[in-house]
């Protein structure tokens, strides 16, 4: 990408890469995160061949956990998005780790709807009626989780309303995937807002002006691309301090080790079964669409690990 400075003369822009920052507004009555997501969405809409909107519904989903996953405080803390309806996406699952990794899957990855009342595609239409399940696991006893009704469907509406209802967090949230004409990513993105329990009247009026002037974000995010950008254009006049900021990208965890334990959990005998029916068997993990086969030997050995 090359722009011509004001001396004709050729020079290179910054490369563009996905990452999120972290601040305050100036007066500290604000927490805001930010990211750019590009090219993550479109690492994610290949790897599970998505059609328009299941990848925009996937998109705002991994980029809205990453922005959830950046107010947990443990290194090994993660979130996971379930958003799950009766329209013909069925489903969108998005789990993010507090260090800047996140994976996920739609419930069907093609989904063909006219666009919505804002001629945008309707990604709540393909979502329908269901709800959003948030489940955080702080490595306590048992995860942390709380389900809301969905209010739109659009996930970043559902991911303020989560914060609202369940947690009594006053949030704000605005998510966006830009498509070029060829459907690949042309930006993508997001911000999460909450108010810090100083925030007075005046903080807040001025905050509500300056969102009411962001009528999209991937407006915002075409400006400049970056994810400071979007954070001052959200705090508007309240300015943005930033405090740190952590590059993003797609991850899983899953391995062939943990697919035998998946396994195990089968019994022995279904196991033997496995094992007689055909030479291999092929394990398949829905977050990176990797396979992981198993010979008849290999599942017979597992079988006689097991005590049942």
């Amino acid at each position: 990408m090359i722009k011509k400075n004001q001396s004709n003369k050729v020079s290179a822009m910054k490369k563009y890469h996905d990452y999120m920052v972290r601040g305050t507004s100036v007066n500290e009555e604000v927490l805001c995160f930010a990211l750019t997501s590009k090219d993550l969405v479109q690492e994610a809409m290949k790897a599970h061949n998505l059609s328009p909107i299941p990848a925009a519904a996937l998109g705002r989903s991994l980029s809205g956990a990453l922005l959830m996953a950046a107010t947990l405080k443990g290194e090994k803390d993660t979130i996971t998005l379930e958003f799950r309806g009766d329209g013909p996406l069925h489903s969108v699952v998005a789990q993010a780790n507090s260090q800047g990794g996140v994976r996920g899957y739609t419930g069907n990855n093609y989904v063909d709807l006219p666009p919505n009342a804002s001629m945008h595609l309707n990604v709540g239409g393909a979502l329908g009626k269901g709800t959003l399940t948030v489940i955080k696991d702080l490595h306590m006893k048992e995860p942390y989780s709380s389900s809301i009704a969905l209010h739109s469907g659009e996930i970043a509406e559902d991911i303020a309303y989560y914060y609202v209802e369940s947690e009594q967090t006053m949030t704000g949230c605005g998510l966006g995937v830009l498509f070029e004409k060829d459907g690949t990513i042309k930006t993508a993105g997001g911000f999460l807002i909450q108010l810090l329990p100083n925030a007075n009247e005046d903080t807040i009026k001025c905050l509500e002006e300056s969102l009411s002037e962001i009528h999209n974000v991937t407006d915002v995010l075409l400006e400049e691309m970056t994810p400071e950008h979007l954070a001052e254009k959200v705090l508007g006049p309240l300015g943005f301090k930033k405090m740190g900021e952590k590059d993003i990208s797609l991850f899983c965890t899953c391995s062939k080790e943990k697919s035998e334990k998946t396994l195990l959990t089968l019994g022995k005998d279904e196991l033997l079964r496995l094992a007689n029916e055909a030479p291999t068997t092929t394990t398949h993990c829905e977050f990176c669409e990797k396979d992981y086969v198993f010979t008849s030997n290999e599942l017979t050995n597992l079988a006689n690990k097991c005590s049942k």
